[in-house]
């Protein structure tokens, strides 16, 4: 398999977003990019099949299982308990759901010239993609914990559901949103704070197990890990 940093010519790997088009994710594994899936409906409606179609495809032009090959985005709201969490972020959940993805109809999601031909007629075949886009107008906060459209909780309920989707579904690198719609700056603060000392040092040693390298972080911030190579060797 060819290395990431053999192919990159010196030049750092763009995060390139998308939502899913085969296109885009064969694109960015063939520069040796990091594939960003700006999902707002969380890793358990939509994950598996966008995932799945991402390694497929990365096993099909000869890639390899680096999980930093991939970036996800997450709304995650941590409290001291299960019950805190609801009441603290209840509200401003709901809110914040209702009225942005709530009040764009699904075809808004799909505009040509933003999502290639065959991007829209997979979507028009099959808009699975879209996770519970025609529910949010009115959806609830039980709905959208339950789905994982956010991730809330206390630490130990917010770690757990990390780990189990990042571990199934090879998510690497992990863009996590803090701070939804009506949230001040006090709650948001408290999230930050309760992330940040309680369920991230958990997350950080994750892929450690498997000795890849995040060639997609700065060398810096890459932490204990050695720049290696999987390049064949000169003949």
């Amino acid at each position: 398999h060819d290395s990431p940093q053999s192919s990159l010519r010196n030049r750092p790997p763009g995060w390139v977003p998308g939502v899913g088009n085969p296109k885009t994710m064969q694109g960015v594994l063939e520069r040796d990019d990091v594939y960003t899936y700006l999902s707002w409906f969380g890793p358990k409606l939509t994950g598996k099949r966008i995932f799945d179609r991402y390694w497929e495809i990365a096993q099909k032009i000869g890639k390899d299982i680096n999980p930093h090959r991939l970036a996800f985005l997450q709304v995650c709201l941590v409290a001291e308990t299960d019950a805190q969490a609801e009441k603290d972020y209840r509200q401003h959940l709901e809110t914040h759901f209702r009225t942005s993805l709530g009040s764009i109809p699904p075809t808004g999601l799909g505009l040509p010239g933003y999502i290639e031909r065959p991007g829209i007629e997979g979507l028009i075949r099959d808009p699975g993609d879209f996770g519970l886009a025609v529910r949010m107008r009115d959806i609830g906060y039980a709905e959208l914990v339950d789905s994982r459209v956010a991730i809330v909780g206390s630490p130990q309920t917010v770690l757990q559901q990390i780990t189990e989707f990042v571990k199934e579904f090879r998510v690497g690198n992990l863009l996590v949103m803090t701070q939804v719609g009506s949230m001040p700056r006090e709650l948001t603060e408290k999230n930050i704070r309760l992330f940040a000392s309680e369920v991230l040092p958990h997350l950080q040693k994750i892929w450690d197990d498997e000795n890849w390298e995040n060639f997609a972080w700065p060398e810096r911030l890459r932490g204990r890990k050695k720049p290696t190579s999987t390049a064949p060797a000169a003949a």
